[in-house]
């Protein structure tokens, strides 16, 4: 996925740890992410159980950011 390229300089430039994107499709009932970062990979491996393949994972039965991505998120960073 050439986006994460994107993503990543952004992340550099904003002098951020890790960036994350969500996009949530309530029709198919789902969220795509996409994270860089150098703990991205664990953070959303602690956070949601699932590899990041080319930056990129889908999150089935996550539609609410407030709700299950946040909470998720900030549970994670403990962890690490």
């Amino acid at each position: 996925m050439n986006s994460s390229v994107d993503i990543w300089s952004l992340a550099i430039t904003v002098h951020c740890d890790v960036v994350m994107f969500a996009m949530t499709n309530i029709l198919q009932e789902g969220s795509g992410i996409i994270c860089v970062g150098e703990n991205a990979q664990e953070l959303c491996s602690k956070a949601f159980g699932v590899e990041l393949e080319d930056s990129y994972a889908y999150l089935p039965g996550v539609v609410s950011r407030k709700k299950q991505i946040v909470p998720a998120l900030v549970k994670a960073t403990h962890q690490i």
